[in-house]
């Protein structure tokens, strides 16, 4: 399963984040929530974004710390065509 699940209407994105055990913070919710951001971006037609968790005890329980400083801070170049 992924771990952020987004559906839209009338403008509102509404993203789950269902990582269990415990929505730890790791490398793929982060890619995750990376990826979203990407996609809000190029969506003109959202307007608001409503972030909840499919765990009603956690929302995002802490950080994997060596995930997190592993996450380059340059974006990375878009792929060229192969010719």
């Amino acid at each position: 399963a992924e771990p952020v699940r987004i559906t839209r209407e009338a403008g509102i994105a509404r993203v789950t984040i269902d990582a269990p055990p415990m929505n730890l913070l790791g490398a793929p919710l982060m890619g995750a929530l990376l990826g979203l951001v990407d996609a809000l971006e190029r969506d003109d037609s959202t307007r608001v974004v409503i972030f909840r968790s499919a765990d009603p005890d956690f929302f995002i329980a802490h950080g994997d710390v060596v995930a997190i400083t592993s996450v380059p801070l340059a974006p990375v170049p878009e792929a060229a065509e192969l010719n």
